[in-house]
């Protein structure tokens, strides 16, 4: 298939593409225009009590928290505590590393996607696709609840994007004691770096099974988390509330089987496309082995974000996965089909504005209208009150 229009589009962003920093300042560019300009309203807790409290001592149980609360959940998670003890910070202080993080998420993110697909304009559609997704857009919102999702999200894809073992090492490592939901997501990692070859690789049960080095350094990671995290519970007695009343148990997954359609849309948006491609290849191509790794691992990610309140953070985690399946595709589609699927990935994850589910006071809670899209609702005379965020 050849659109002219579009191959004429490609031609365009690849020139933009060309310059050796044009691409840092793109993505600035674009920053401005995705992210939600109008700011959360302030949520009343004491997450960041809990966030300081852990700073000044990394083995506090936390247990002056009510079980049920977000700030009784934060026992283990330490990398943020521990960079507020080393440089000294205050909540401004991380917000602003926060932001940071965010903007070289998609960096790196348009990094790790060049590597993959040897194509500039197709790394654009995928970066510029996260951006206007959850995953890429918590960065720059979460500034009153330090869920800090975008520290984990940012480790995530280091350790994607790394060579390096100990790098990969490292990144895995921050990620998993930032968030537990990181630590399910390395499965993922581990298996990004099975298949991330130059060569087109094998993807039967010995190529998979049997690890390379990068791979055991995602292991190592897994492993000294939990083997730290065995040892803190035994020595100082923390551990993280679980069951009825936490938040987290599974009757809360039967109770969300009306809200689970629409957060499973959540987690990936417009990347579920890539999602279904990749099933339709696997299945041609007899690649039943990683084709059931990757089910199993997205039902497992599901399932878990089903048991929890809020269901979007924890599905998205599952967001490392897109490299996996580009990894793969590239092996199968030309570069000319793969822009313009990925074209038509990032056009729905611009139309659809970032927004989350989570079973608390509402349902779903909009991290508001990017200026790209409320600009032309306002210019159609919307009224504001059908604008106004919720989050």
């Amino acid at each position: 298939m050849d659109i002219p229009l579009l191959n004429s589009l490609f031609r365009w962003i690849e020139k933009i593409c060309t310059p050796k920093y044009s691409m840092y300042l793109l993505v600035l560019l674009v920053c401005v225009f995705a992210i939600p300009h109008t700011r959360p309203r302030v949520w009343h807790n004491n997450a960041w009590d809990a966030v300081m409290l852990k700073s000044q001592d990394l083995t506090n149980p936390l247990t002056d928290f009510p079980p049920s609360s977000n700030p009784a959940k934060r026992v283990f998670r330490l990398t943020v505590p521990i960079v507020i003890k080393v440089f000294h910070l205050n909540s401004l202080g991380v917000d602003i590393i926060q932001f940071i993080l965010g903007y070289l998420l998609i960096i790196f993110a348009h990094k790790l996607s060049i590597r993959i697909l040897k194509d500039a304009v197709a790394a654009t559609f995928i970066a510029f696709g996260l951006l206007f997704t959850f995953f890429g857009n918590i960065s720059f919102w979460d500034t009153r609840t330090a869920w800090f999702d975008g520290w984990s999200f940012f480790f995530l894809v280091m350790a994607l994007f790394q060579r390096n073992l100990f790098g990969i090492f490292f990144f895995a490592t921050c990620a998993a004691w930032n968030d537990e939901r990181a630590l399910l997501a390395l499965p993922v990692v581990l298996l990004f770096h099975q298949i991330d070859k130059e060569q087109t690789p094998a993807y039967n049960i010995k190529a998979l099974i049997f690890l390379n080095r990068k791979s055991i350094a995602v292991l190592a990671a897994i492993i000294g988390y939990v083997a730290g995290r065995v040892f803190l519970q035994a020595q100082f007695g923390m551990h993280t509330p679980l069951g009825e009343g936490s938040g987290v148990s599974l009757s809360l997954l039967r109770q969300h089987l009306y809200l689970m359609p629409l957060g499973i849309w959540t987690f990936l948006e417009g990347f579920w496309l890539l999602f279904l491609v990749f099933i339709l290849f696997a299945l041609t191509n007899k690649d039943y082995f990683l084709l059931t790794l990757i089910l199993g691992l997205t039902i497992i990610l599901t399932a878990i974000a089903g048991c929890v309140l809020d269901i979007t953070r924890s599905g998205a985690y599952l967001m490392p996965v897109i490299f996996v399946l580009a990894s793969y595709l590239k092996n199968y589609m030309d570069i000319q089909a793969m822009k313009y699927l990925l074209l038509f990935v990032m056009t729905v994850c611009i139309i659809f504005p970032p927004y989350f589910v989570m079973k608390w006071e509402s349902d779903i809670y909009f991290m508001g209208f990017p200026i790209i899209i409320e600009l032309p609702l306002k210019l159609l005379h919307v009224p504001e009150s059908a604008m106004r965020q919720t989050f």
